[in-house]
């Protein structure tokens, strides 16, 4: 009962930073959501759990409203961060981006500072600040847009429209972050909306990511909403659903949409267990299963209920899929020895790999590892039996 309080506590938590005024406050906001639903999957799994405990969880997120896009940040603190960084580049030249972003003044990021501050210097201001306000005004309006579906058709087309202005503007993707001012005949105009499109390019991109991580994350919620369904018809008839249409009615209102592919989240029913998911970026169905870091082959968003207890394609234990390198098997089909040789471990869970009693020999050859890595591999301390068994460390 606590654990689905703090689990309730943590995503009103989130959903409150989501509504900050800067894009920061939604990113870490997103970011504590996720967590929190990820743990909502663990709580709805655990075999204790009881209809009335259900019931209250089920209630108690109604109350924390679904994520929204973000508004304000953008009509307020990213609008206004873009004019403060134009209103330092119009004061000091490209010397003003330059201590903004951090980077070294004597570089001016690869280019020659003075014909960047010609054009600079060039340019009508108040032309730039009005076609700034301008564009984060069409950005603002897509933002309000309520339907999914057509909110993403409009932020595409904003995003490709602003890339064929880049383009028609004669500005070329080298130097200067990424871009460098076209300095093509033309009037004083085109001058400024050419300092607009490179100025608002070095703040749209992460913008636009925090669009797409919203879309996501309302993915997420009403992926959990669909998990509390499955666990309520498994509470009533003691097995787990064949398919997401017998909830629909009883349990669920419908079956939500997958935001990559326009399709319905997809769902297989396991011997202990229900596994809902969403395909990745890709875009491509990988059958439930989500990759690790060093594996982006397979790029599903999975939420679990109760055990995963399939197998990969080679017949491994699922458990066993999210440990990189190559792996061998004693007799008894236990992991003896792993070899991380030459593959890259970064995200390695170094505490699940330390619990494996089993092993009797890893190999980090060529490989690099941290000294906080090996200490935990080294220690006894919450790992059980850990590796006292281990015999061979390279």
């Amino acid at each position: 009962e606590d654990a689905g309080r703090d689990i309730l506590g943590v995503l009103q938590l989130g959903e409150r930073l989501g509504q900050g005024y800067f894009c920061v406050e939604p990113l870490v906001g997103i970011a504590i959501q996720n967590q929190a639903i990820q743990a909502a999957c663990q709580w709805l799994s655990h075999p204790q759990l009881t209809a009335q405990l259900l019931d209250n969880f089920k209630a108690g997120l109604v109350t924390i409203p679904a994520p929204r896009s973000p508004v304000q940040a953008f009509d307020l603190g990213e609008r206004f961060t873009a004019l403060d960084i134009s209103r330092e580049v119009q004061r000091q030249g490209i010397a003003g981006l330059t201590a903004i972003t951090g980077a070294r003044r004597d570089r001016s990021f690869g280019l020659d500072p003075v014909p960047i501050n010609l054009l600079l210097s060039l340019a009508d201001w108040n032309e730039v600040f009005r076609l700034q306000n301008d564009r984060f005004d069409r950005l603002v309006e897509i933002l309000k847009i309520e339907n999914r579906r057509q909110r993403r058709a409009a932020m595409d087309d904003f995003r490709q429209q602003m890339t064929k202005e880049l383009r028609n503007g004669g500005i070329s993707r080298s130097g200067f972050l990424g871009m460098s001012f076209g300095l093509h005949g033309g009037s004083l105009w085109e001058v400024s909306r050419s300092v607009e499109l490179v100025l608002t390019s070095v703040t749209l991109p992460t913008s636009i990511k925090l669009i797409e991580s919203v879309d996501e994350l309302l993915l997420s919620r009403q992926a959990i909403e669909t998990c509390i369904a499955i666990r309520q018809y498994q509470l009533e008839n003691r097995s787990y659903p064949e398919n997401l249409e017998i909830l629909v009615g009883d349990f669920l209102p419908s079956i939500p949409d997958d935001i990559k592919v326009d399709q319905p989240l997809r769902y297989r029913k396991l011997e202990e267990g229900a596994l809902l998911y969403s395909v990745g970026a890709s875009g491509i169905d990988n059958g439930g299963w989500s990759h690790p870091s060093w594996d982006s082959s397979r790029d599903d968003r999975v939420f679990l209920v109760g055990k995963d207890d399939r197998t990969d394609v080679l017949g491994n234990p699922v458990e066993r899929t999210l440990l990189p390198g190559e792996h061998y098997y004693n007799e008894r089909g236990e992991l003896a020895r792993i070899s991380f040789a030459g593959w890259v471990i970064d995200g390695l869970d170094m505490q699940k790999l330390a619990r494996l009693s089993s092993l009797r020999s890893l190999d980090f050859t060529l490989t690099r590892i941290s000294d906080e890595d090996l200490a935990i591999l080294a220690s006894r301390d919450g790992g059980g039996d850990g590796l006292m068994n281990l015999q061979g460390l390279n």
